[in-house]
Formats: structure tokens, C-alpha cells, sequence
């Protein structure tokens, strides 16, 4: 939950410097929200002002901030994602939820910044202690995120996963759907294990995509044709139409 974010990108800087790091984080998420872009001097004094708070921000708020700085397409300095970073691990991954897991690996994949091992590990291990409560789109951010940052998760995160794939499969949106294939594919990794063609959860994926086709852009259908060849599942033999796959290699990448 959140409160009121404002709606101005004329914020005077005497009420912006009275912003603590909560209120900060709060006032990203709710633009970010609101698909609200503030103007860019907003944006690099509210970065400014969650470096110097960094030492009171909790992991959640690191989360939110990080998703809604992504979300408007910021990319906040180097030094910073880092310092950031460990400050989530050292207040406590263990705080996380599914979605802070999901939006944070995503925002860091937005930013093309690949967090070190420690921090990768003890976000897999927190996912994992709460794998039953990952949400369709929590899933597919960060299979996502996974796949942009070539960091395949361990085996017993992975099956999980899959599973929370199959337990929530009606409720996949066309971009979540997007957005996990593309995950996987960039993996190389088939999802159900065995052969592409023999692997009932990917064959449920594509009846999924193929049942709701008329829903995806230009770019999500040329991103899932680009997976369905990566992953070497043929959707032309399924569907007998004859497609032959694209060579695109991009990704919208939306998350909410």
C-alpha cells in the first residue's frame, strides 16, 4: 500500500528536501504507478536524496524504488544500484515478498545491472522459502529478469517456478506471457524438462498463446516466435499454418 502520490512534476525543492527515504520511495512508486514521468532534474534530486537516506531504507522500499526507477526509465548511477544492493542484503532479503523479488531482479534487468552472486543467491533462497505465493506476472518478471541477466536459477528454485507457471497458467496476460517465454528462451531452457515438443507445460504455454493470440502487439508476437525457435518447438507444426519463426531477438519487456 501506498499514499497519495502526487501528480506534479513541479514539485519545489524545499518540500522535496523534506521527503524522508520512505516518502521518497512512495512518491517514485506512485508515478511510476501512474504512468506519471517527472522531469529528469525531479528524478536525479529524488536519486540524490535516496543516496543519502540509503542507510534507512528497508528492502521493501529498495524494491519499490528500484522497480518505479525503472518503470520511468531511469537509470540511477552505478555506485548507487551497488550501494543499494547491499543494503538489501544487509537489512535482510528475508523480507522480501514474491512481487519485491519479481519487480527488483526486473528493474535490475531493465538497468542491465547484474547483481553479484551473494545477493543472487540469497534472493534464490528467499524465493524458493516462498515460492507458493508467486503471482502469474510475479513469475514471469523474473524468469524475465533471469533470462536478461544469463543467471539461470538452481534447479529446486526452476522447478518451482514451473510449477507456480502451471498452477497460474489462466491467469497469464499476453505480455506476462511474452515476457516468460522469452525468459526461458533466453535460458535455453525448456520449461516441464525433456524435449520441446514433449514438454507438456511448454505445449500448455503455446494453447495458451495460440487461445489468445488477437491480445499480443507486433512486438510481442515477433518476440514469442524468436523464443518458440530458440527453444526449438516449432509452432507452425502445431498449429499446421505453416509460420515460420522470426529471427527477432527483442522483448518488451513491460512489468506493472
Amino acid at each position: 500500500s501506498s499514499s497519495s502520490p502526487s501528480s506534479s512534476s513541479s514539485t519545489p525543492v524545499q518540500s522535496r528536501e523534506k521527503l524522508d527515504s520512505y516518502a521518497v520511495s512512495q512518491t517514485l512508486w506512485g508515478w511510476a504507478s501512474l504512468q506519471h514521468h517527472p522531469q529528469q532534474e525531479t528524478l536525479d534530486l529524488l536519486e540524490d536524496k535516496v543516496e543519502k537516506n540509503l542507510n534507512r531504507l528497508q528492502p521493501t522500499n529498495i524494491a519499490n524504488t528500484l522497480w518505479a526507477f525503472a518503470r520511468l526509465g531511469h537509470t540511477p548511477k552505478m555506485p548507487l544500484l551497488h550501494a543499494l544492493e547491499e543494503q538489501s542484503e544487509a537489512k535482510g532479503i528475508s523480507r522480501l515478498s514474491p512481487q519485491n523479488i519479481g519487480e527488483m531482479l526486473w528493474a535490475f534487468g531493465r538497468m542491465d545491472y547484474r547483481p553479484g552472486i551473494s545477493f543472487l543467491n540469497e534472493i534464490e533462497t528467499r524465493a524458493y522459502a516462498i515460492k507458493e505465493g508467486f503471482s502469474a506476472r510475479d513469475v514471469s518478471n523474473t524468469i524475465w529478469a533471469y533470462g536478461k541477466l544469463s543467471a539461470l536459477p538452481g534447479s529446486a528454485l526452476s522447478s518451482s517456478l514451473e510449477q507456480s507457471v502451471s498452477l497460474n497458467l489462466e491467469r497469464f496476460t499476453s505480455q506476462d506471457l511474452v515476457n516468460l517465454l522469452w525468459g526461458y528462451a533466453k535460458l535455453s531452457f525448456v520449461p516441464g524438462g525433456g524435449s520441446p515438443d514433449e514438454s507438456t507445460l511448454l505445449l500448455s504455454l503455446y494453447d495458451k498463446v495460440h487461445n489468445q493470440l488477437r491480445s499480443f502487439s507486433g512486438q510481442g508476437v515477433s518476440s514469442l516466435l524468436w523464443a518458440f525457435a530458440r527453444l526449438k518447438f516449432n509452432p507452425a507444426v502445431k498449429a499446421g499454418t505453416g509460420a515460420k519463426a522470426s529471427s527477432s531477438s527483442s522483448s518488451s519487456s513491460s512489468s506493472s
